[in-house]
């Protein structure tokens, strides 16, 4: 914006007690208003100490406030990027391996499945007991307008400079008959490993159907599949490899 309509909507932002203004978080960080009652963020920022310092531009007056972001896994690409044009610069050898851990660090708050409150506490090595004045976050406290990921409509993919589509995930396959129990028996074993949270924190229909569909025999058949990545490998590839298998038994015969 040219520096005198950037004024002017600044000056309208910092007067008013209803207003909505987007930026860039450069220019976020440079705001000093006490009654900003929610900051979102549209990308992930670099850092969970970044997220943290932006995030804290609301509630500077003490009342509530909400933090939200809109997290995408192409946003990480963009990380890796950026984080990669610091490779092979000897004087930026010690940003390039702090870059990575940062890297590493946001992508585990985002998506993890512990209280966000706890982990930023834990990041910054506070560990004192959360105490927030009312809903905690999202993973304790599943809002009613946050919808399931599998009902968001998605935008057709953009092409490229030929003009062909960019490469998207390929459709879940159609479940057969004979797919159908190992599905369902899958259905149950992610409602009791989400333990209380949202099911699709474990895993998606599309990625069920996708396994049910394949049978992976091993944790590498299974990472194949899209959806799964190397944290659902840790945590539940004995589970959902043993039921696979408890499935294969009648069919087999």
């Amino acid at each position: 914006m040219e520096p005198e309509r950037r004024s002017a909507v600044q000056e309208r932002f910092m007067a008013s007690d209803t207003g909505v203004i987007v930026a860039t978080n450069a220019f976020g960080m440079g705001v000093d208003k006490p009654d900003v009652r929610s900051v979102w963020h549209v990308a992930i920022p670099t850092s969970v100490e970044a997220y943290y310092q932006e995030a804290g531009r609301a509630g500077r007056d003490g009342m509530p406030a909400r933090a939200t972001m809109l997290a995408s896994k192409a946003d990480l690409g963009r990380l890796v990027r950026f984080n990669q044009q610091r490779a092979g610069d000897p004087e930026l050898a010690i940003a390039h391996e702090r870059g990575w851990r940062a890297y590493h660090a946001i992508k585990e708050f985002i998506y993890g499945t512990e209280c966000r409150r706890r982990s930023l506490l834990d990041h910054f090595g506070d560990r004192a007991a959360g105490a927030p004045l009312g809903r905690c976050c999202d993973v304790c406290d599943l809002l009613d307008w946050l919808p399931d990921p599998e009902t968001v409509a998605v935008r057709a993919p953009a092409r490229g400079r030929g003009g062909d589509a960019k490469s998207a995930p390929a459709p879940a396959p159609d479940l057969s008959p004979a797919d159908a129990p190992l599905f369902e028996a899958l259905k149950e074993w992610r409602l009791h490993a989400a333990a209380g949270k949202p099911a699709y924190t474990v895993a998606s229909n599309r990625t069920l159907t996708a396994i049910a569909a394949a049978r992976p025999a091993d944790p590498g058949a299974l990472q194949e599949i899209h959806g799964v990545g190397p944290a659902f490998i840790e945590r539940h590839a004995d589970d959902v490899l043993a039921l696979v298998a408890e499935q294969a038994g009648p069919l087999a015969a």
